[in-house]
């Protein structure tokens, strides 16, 4: 008997998608291999990229977005980690912010997914001008970015279809880290040791977001699905994780449409502590780094408001948990590289809130993928 035929009913994008409802969700997923290979860069890259750095009078990073908030926990790490004087200015405030300052001793990192943002290219422009060395970070190979460049770290992430930027954020925070390592070790700011240990912990973040995705998928849903109906939610980190609140924020306004406010923990108190009131969503970020203490005591002041706490705390974090209403729970991580997978519950938040108030987060309204007018 000949077997019956079978209509499939999906269509080239959905194999595009490889089966999963958005290319959102699926990059999401597929962060763990991109992060492998953006640690996998040739260490001749980064010990360049880091010798440039080394001999620079001041560092300079700029960027817009995701990537500016990959530049937020860059300039932390290179203050931290490598002793080295950062600032980060945003690209569309670049020309004007440093103006003639910039000389041939100082150093911009320019970051961009595309290499086609048109902000970030006119500060490049700009530091070409006044005789400074650029060095970029992007993900495509020939970008107008990478021509005008003096140096250029490619971050290897893969095409990234959705606008809502997911692996462009963890791959150029890696990037970031690795080069901050390896100028760690040149200017002597850390011990081999030291440097081995954080690498390590770096090397196992594919690993962590993996096990976090499998594990959290359904967690991260739930909490979710409880709050989209929501209009305004309040993001708090301090330290390096102020990056991942900002990155966690602007998800949630990208693919939402909602309005989500990112402040360093410390600074609410100045100001946003006025908006909270019984049922207001506060969403904190907090692993054991040497800010935690003190964030504990800022989660205290939002409790006594009766907010409705959402905490990403390490998977044996009792203190933060107890004080929170909803918890999602992240592997042993490097704290030095939590930005690369503390994000990842609030890249699925967004994506789940999204789903649940019926858009489309692939597509963002007015958005496009580059802004590739000033």
């Amino acid at each position: 008997m000949a077997k019956k035929a079978n209509d499939v009913s999906w269509t080239p994008e959905m194999l595009e998608k490889g089966g999963y409802p958005h290319f959102m969700l699926k990059e999401i997923h597929e962060q763990p291999k991109a992060l492998r290979n953006a640690l996998s860069l040739r260490l001749e890259v980064c010990q360049e990229a880091a010798r440039i750095l080394n001999d620079s009078q001041q560092v300079y990073i700029t960027a817009a977005g995701t990537s500016n908030h990959a530049g937020l926990a860059g300039r932390y790490m290179f203050t931290k980690l490598s002793r080295v004087r950062t600032q980060n200015i945003l690209s569309s405030e670049f020309p004007e912010l440093t103006g003639e300052l910039l000389c041939e001793d100082d150093v911009v990192l320019a970051i961009s997914q595309s290499g086609e943002t048109a902000d970030t290219i006119n500060a490049v422009k700009h530091a070409k001008r006044q005789g400074a060395k650029v060095i970029s970070v992007t993900n495509v190979v020939g970008s107008t970015m990478s021509k005008l460049s003096d140096y250029t770290i490619y971050t290897y992430a893969g095409p990234e279809y959705g606008l809502a930027a997911t692996k462009t954020f963890l791959v150029q925070v890696a990037c970031l880290s690795l080069l901050s390592l390896d100028l760690s070790l040149m200017r002597g700011s850390l011990s081999d040791g030291e440097v081995k240990t954080l690498r390590e912990g770096l090397m196992n973040t594919p690993y962590v977001v993996d096990r976090t995705i499998k594990r959290q998928d359904r967690v991260v849903r739930d909490v979710a699905y409880q709050f989209a109906n929501k209009q305004s939610f309040l993001f708090l980190g301090r330290g390096i994780s102020t990056a991942t609140a900002m990155e966690g924020a602007l998800k949630l306004k990208e693919t939402a449409y909602i309005h989500a406010e990112a402040y360093p923990a410390g600074e609410f108190r100045h100001g946003p502590m006025a908006l909270i009131e019984p049922g207001f969503p506060v969403i904190i970020i907090a692993p054991p780094d040497e800010t935690y203490d003190r964030l504990v005591k800022n989660l205290g002041e939002v409790k006594v408001h009766q907010a409705k706490i959402i905490s990403v705390v390490q998977e044996d974090d009792s203190e933060v948990r107890a004080l929170s209403d909803h918890a999602i729970s992240i592997p042993e991580t490097a704290p030095m590289f939590s930005p690369i997978t503390f994000v990842v519950p609030l890249q699925l938040f967004a994506y789940f809130v999204a789903f649940r108030r019926g858009y489309n987060p692939d597509k963002p309204r007015y958005l496009v993928k580059a802004v590739t007018e000033p």
